[in-house]
């Protein structure tokens, strides 16, 4: 499709692209070609959410690797000021966390509410995870 001149970044009625869907999904390969087709690898839907936000909310650590190589914001909040970090380490995915540590994620920001990702992890129980974000720092 591309080829035959799809606009890349074409989006649904939400704001939604083809690029976050293939972050939401996982499909890391489809992720790397669209990047390579000048997808906007920080553009947000309507309530804020990037392709990073999908690809950490479902534990896709090659999919927010490959955001982050883009040029994805580490630290790009929704409209409640909610990052990458902070969804990832609700769920518990280690990986993701570990990752966006990596590439110097704001370990104690907070969102609206003043909760940070220890705060998220803690309350889910997650116990690698709260590991690593002190480990980076996290108070």
């Amino acid at each position: 499709l591309l080829a035959a001149g799809a606009a890349v970044d074409g989006a649904d009625k939400y704001g939604a692209t083809a690029l976050h869907i293939a972050a939401e999904k996982g499909h890391a390969a489809v992720v790397e070609r669209l990047v390579a087709a000048n997808a906007a690898v920080n553009s947000a839907f309507c309530d804020g959410w990037s392709s990073l936000h999908l690809a950490a909310l479902n534990g896709h650590a090659a999919v927010v690797e490959n955001l982050l190589a883009a040029g994805a914001a580490v630290d790009g909040a929704d409209k409640y000021g909610a990052t990458a970090l902070h969804i990832a380490a609700e769920k518990g995915h280690a990986a993701v966390v570990e990752r966006l540590v990596a590439a110097n994620a704001a370990v104690n920001s907070a969102f609206c509410d003043g909760w940070s990702s220890l705060h998220l992890a803690a309350l889910n129980g997650h116990a690698a995870v709260v590991e690593n974000l002190l480990a980076a720092g996290a108070a």
